[in-house]
């Protein structure tokens, strides 16, 4: 009888630990999952990748309002000029899930289109989709221009001139969340 109760203890013992890990591994993953996806900005950051001649700088995605009533989304993505030389763009556009920027535009941070080695610029496209504050939307963004490479010591001294520009299209990946 004395060890019939010991084989049963020994078996509710190798039980509980061999199912409890099973449990530990079960309560990690659905706390996992119900973390992200509910998760803020702060955990599912966005994310912007331009293939050649820029580097992402950041991203954002906004609702639009006409009187306090949502009526679109605008994609601001900050773009660095890598390029050595001269770039001109002529024009930006961008999908986010299928659907295609209504308008759109860059200009650098001085205003201009015209880009020097370095230069800062904010691209822009509109949406007359809402995407749902809080929403994780991707896509591809587009940017074509001209492109010319003076001597540096012209581009140093804003002196330069493009007499045969080269035409040029660029991409860019995008995953971005949705903000008021």
């Amino acid at each position: 009888m004395h060890k019939i109760k010991k084989l049963k203890a020994q078996n509710a013992i190798e039980f509980l630990i061999t199912y409890s890990w099973a449990f530990l591994l079960i309560t990690v993953m659905i706390s996992v999952l119900v973390i992200y996806s509910s998760a803020p900005k702060e955990i599912i950051s966005s994310s912007c990748v331009a293939y050649s001649g820029f580097n992402c700088i950041d991203s954002l995605l906004k609702e639009t309002y006409t009187a306090n009533v949502a009526t679109g989304s605008k994609l601001i993505i900050l773009l660095n000029d890598k390029q050595v030389g001269i770039t001109n763009i002529t024009s930006f556009n961008a999908i986010l899930d299928t659907v295609k920027s209504t308008s759109s535009s860059c200009k650098s941070v001085s205003g201009s289109n015209t880009l020097i080695s370095g230069d800062i610029t904010n691209c822009s496209a509109s949406f007359n989709s809402i995407f749902g504050i809080g929403a994780v939307e991707t896509g591809i963004f587009t940017i074509k221009g001209t492109f010319c490479a003076p001597q540096i010591s012209q581009i140093n001294n804003n002196s330069a001139i493009c007499t045969n520009p080269a035409n040029y299209i660029t991409n860019g990946f995008i995953r971005v969340q949705v903000q008021s």
